[in-house]
């Protein structure tokens, strides 16, 4: 009657032309059917057995109401990207708008840089000076003595 088809599950038969699988949890000691046909729909199971067959055909007439709710989300996620793409097909009206804040930030930017110090203004050490405080520098000038 019932077959293994994984470890903890049994495939059971068919309802309403959905194969059916028993799977048991082994943590809790649960069990669940699965109907399968071109999805599969986890149905859990309690200790009643005419509350279990009620679960099962519960699960099996929501079909149609999951099918149409899931329709008309397909049919406003199909409206929205028609409108997303003429909006993208049209110009940017605000662009040139864009373009002058980003030259003034860029101003306003630079005039809070001016209290800064530039790698520009940084007095560069001269090579006498440089050259006396590496160690390696300074041994090389007294053995030349």
């Amino acid at each position: 009657m019932c077959s293994l088809k994984e470890q903890n599950e049994a495939v059971m038969g068919s309802y309403k032309g959905l194969d059916m699988y028993l799977k048991m949890n082994p943590y809790d000691l649960s069990f669940h059917v699965s109907l399968v046909g071109s999805a599969t729909h986890k149905v859990d199971l309690g200790h009643d057995l005419f509350g279990n067959l009620q679960r099962i055909e519960n699960n099996v007439q929501s079909f149609s109401d999951t099918l149409e709710d899931l329709t008309r989300q397909l049919e406003r996620t199909t409206d929205q990207m028609r409108s997303a793409q003429q909006e993208v097909k049209q110009p940017f009206d605000k662009e040139q708008q864009l373009t002058d804040m980003l030259i003034r930030l860029d101003e306003i930017n630079h005039m809070l840089d001016m209290d800064k110090p530039n790698e520009h203004d940084k007095v560069v050490e001269s090579d006498s000076d440089h050259e006396s405080k590496l160690p390696h520098t300074k041994e090389k000038k007294e053995r030349e003595r």
